[in-house]
């Protein structure tokens, strides 16, 4: 990161605001995890590398086979139950007739009768059993229509899918040469920003009406070269040092004795 030096009025001027208690530096902050909260510019990014990570992408969805049908189960119905009821009883009934018969309580031709009436009850369910299949086939047949369609339009997704997936991945190939070259760049800036940022500093003036774990917070903020940090912070040093000894002359009143 490139931190430009600043010519040495520049600097007297940062001094003088230090002294003056204009300015505040990073370096006023005890613990370093704080610098971001206290300079937001910094929390939200401004010392990152500016570059941004190369990310792999997303495997383009296959597309999706269709399922083929089923055939419905033949439904009669209560048309159907009721029949089955009718024959189950008109069976049950010729049975007794028949053991009847044989003892001469019946003649053939009531027995003759309920059978007729069962061969035509068993025609009327087979009728009955043949449309309702005869639906169930219907409506597979164009369940299967639609099937061998969608599975057209599937095979020639997939082919197209394909195509796509292959365009991916030699994306992908040179996915890790663009990381290697990103985290270079990365390590580089990062070296770069050690080696030459000495300070961060903003004026007292530009600070929020709020603070946090009394320091004051900045939306904007200055980085000062290493290099010139040093020359402010000897300065400031040697500034401090020297007002300790203000001379306020022999003229000066002297301090009254309690």
């Amino acid at each position: 990161m490139d931190i430009p030096r600043q010519p040495r009025e520049k600097l007297k001027d940062i001094v003088r605001a230090y002294i003056a208690n204009e300015i505040f530096f990073s370096a006023q902050v005890r613990d370093a995890s704080m610098i971001g909260m206290v300079f937001m510019p910094i929390l939200m990014g401004a010392l990152a590398y500016p570059v941004a990570k190369p990310a792999g992408t997303v495997k383009p969805p296959a597309p999706v086979r269709p399922s083929r049908p089923f055939r419905d189960v033949v439904v009669t119905g209560e048309a159907g139950q009721k029949l089955d009821t009718e024959i189950a009883s008109t069976e049950e009934l010729i049975t007794k007739v028949e053991f009847r018969v044989r003892w001469n309580e019946a003649s053939n031709e009531e027995l003759a009768g309920y059978r007729a009436s069962l061969e035509s009850l068993v025609a009327e369910r087979t009728a009955l059993v043949e449309a309702a299949t005869a639906a169930v086939e219907r409506d597979y047949r164009i369940l299967l229509d639609n099937y061998l369609t969608d599975l057209k339009a599937y095979r020639k997704a997939r082919h197209a899918w394909r195509a796509l997936v292959e365009t991916w991945e030699e994306g992908e190939e040179g996915l890790a040469k663009r990381m290697a070259v990103w985290e270079e760049g990365n390590k580089a800036w990062g070296a770069a920003l050690e080696e030459n940022l000495g300070v961060i500093y903003a004026y007292h003036k530009d600070a929020l009406p709020r603070s946090i774990n009394g320091y004051p917070m900045f939306m904007s903020c200055v980085l000062l070269h290493k290099l010139d940090w040093e020359l402010v912070r000897k300065a400031i040093d040697k500034e401090l040092e020297r007002q300790k000894d203000i001379d306020l002359g022999d003229d000066a009143p002297a301090a009254e004795t309690p």
